[in-house]
Order: C-alpha cells, then sequence, then structure tokens
C-alpha cells in the first residue's frame, strides 16, 4: 500500500480517494479470481491452511506438541490430528468453516462497485443538513468550551447580553468597575 501512495503524492483529497479505491477494488477483484480458480481446481481450503495442515501432520509424526505457543490460525495442536487418526475421525471436519474457500470467496463476492461520474448519482430526497455557525469552534485563539448546553444556555436573541455581576445591561463584566467608579 505504501508503493501505491508514493505515485499520489501531492494529490487533492478526492483524487487520493478514488486512487485507493481504485487500487482496493483491483486488489479485492484479483483475489476474487484467484479464489475462484482454487475452488474450480477442487480445493477446500486456502493454501496458507493446506500448508497448516501438512505442517501440523509432519508435527504429528515426529511428536511434536506445541499447545501452549501462540497459534495464529487457531488449529487444532498436532496431538489432536494423532488422536483422530487414532479414533478413525476425519480431523478435517473441525476445521472452522470460515478456512473454507466458500467462506473466502463470499468475502471478495462483489463489495466494491467502480465510482462513477456525480451526474450519475441517484437524487438524494433527504433534508440538507447545515451546522450551527454558533457551535462551530474557532480557528483562532482559545477552543470553545465542550460543556453540553442545556436549556438554562438558551438565549432570546431579541433580550441583549447583560453584566454577570449586577445583572444591568449596559455594561459587561470586564467594564463594570469603571462603570461604578463613573457612575459616583
Amino acid at each position: 500500500m505504501k508503493y501505491g501512495c508514493t505515485k499520489t503524492i501531492n494529490l487533492p483529497i478526492s483524487a487520493l480517494v478514488k486512487s485507493t479505491y481504485r487500487r482496493c477494488n483491483a486488489l479485492f477483484d484479483k483475489r476474487g479470481r484467484e479464489v475462484t480458480t482454487m475452488l474450480t481446481s477442487s480445493q477446500v481450503y486456502t493454501q496458507v491452511l493446506n500448508k497448516v495442515i501438512e505442517d501440523t501432520q509432519r508435527k504429528a509424526n515426529a511428536h511434536i506438541c506445541d499447545c501452549d505457543k501462540f497459534q495464529k490460525l487457531h488449529m487444532y495442536c498436532s496431538h489432536v490430528v494423532v488422536a483422530c487418526k487414532h479414533a478413525y475421525h476425519e480431523y478435517r471436519n473441525y476445521i472452522h468453516h470460515v478456512y473454507m474457500l466458500k467462506s473466502v470467496s463470499n468475502a471478495y463476492r462483489g463489495l466494491f462497485r467502480e465510482l462513477h461520474n456525480k451526474a450519475y448519482w441517484p437524487l438524494c430526497h433527504k433534508p440538507i443538513v447545515c451546522p450551527d455557525p454558533e457551535k462551530k469552534g474557532n480557528s483562532k485563539g482559545c477552543r470553545v468550551s465542550s460543556r453540553i448546553h442545556t436549556k438554562m444556555d438558551i438565549r432570546e436573541l431579541s433580550q441583549p447580553k447583560r453584566c454577570f455581576v449586577c445583572r444591568i445591561s449596559d455594561h459587561s463584566k470586564k467594564n463594570y468597575l469603571h462603570c461604578i467608579s463613573s457612575s459616583e
């Protein structure tokens, strides 16, 4: 992905998103074709799981146990394979269905569609959402408080702001002392 993004340096965001979308779409198409060819060749499990199964069978013959170790694919330990062989059970029945190629092909089936020009988009009949400019954050200076506003914070537009100290509408808290000294 890093190599694919090096060609898109200094592009606008929309072009970057389209480029990433097309690359992801191409990758999903490629992987989907690979999985369908594996399905047509009558394989049941993915190549990664087939390698793990071969490794588990090899460990079962050598009596190597890895029960306490981290297992990325959550495969059973080799002694489980030996126990299934001893009881004449097919251990592949106990492998989770997620690792089967049918499940993998469902993951690659038709998730992405090609982005068309905006002229081909269907009309949207939903209301247009406009943000409240009073609740918009400041681009400069201190950030606006993220306090939750309640009914107490709502102020009528016809009412002027009042001083916080004396509740008179002629002045504010900043010039309160100046108003007191001028009135005396």
